[in-house]
């Protein structure tokens, strides 16, 4: 089974989704288009009247109509590694583990962690965040 995962990217205005989450919902609705029996799984909390995983599953179903793909909300998280955790977890319960543990174990997803450490420590250093262009080529570039 396919999984399509969307976090939620924190706000600045109350219940409203911000660029970073939109581009995320676009870049999941063009997988779902191409994996139509993708599972979509909307990840996120926060301390907002709705909760950001809400708030993604709104924007989806009102942009994207047209997809058909089975999505589940998770809100109960509010960070990188308890979004993880709260996959994981989800995906225990309906008998994925063994490929979130492959992930888990992969250098793809060790990359990953080791450059949100380094946009953690560049965002500290540079707070006009010009370094997010470079740390996003490296993250997502193959």
């Amino acid at each position: 089974m396919k999984i399509i995962c969307i976090l939620f990217h924190v706000v600045k205005k109350k219940n409203e989704i911000t660029e970073d989450s939109r581009l995320r919902l676009l870049a999941g609705a063009e997988l779902a288009k191409e994996n139509e029996e993708a599972l979509v799984l909307f990840v996120g909390g926060g301390g907002l009247e709705i909760s950001g995983a809400e708030l993604l599953k709104e924007f989806w179903v009102k942009n994207f109509p047209e997809l058909e793909n089975e999505y589940f909300v998770l809100n109960s998280s509010n960070n990188t590694f308890d979004n993880l955790k709260e996959v994981q977890s989800f995906l225990a319960k309906n008998k994925q583990s063994d490929e979130v543990e492959k992930y888990l174990d992969s250098t793809e997803y060790k990359k990953k962690i080791f450059l949100e450490w380094v946009l953690r420590i560049c965002l500290l250093l540079d707070s006009k965040q010009k370094m997010i262009r470079v740390w996003r080529w490296f993250s997502y570039s193959k």
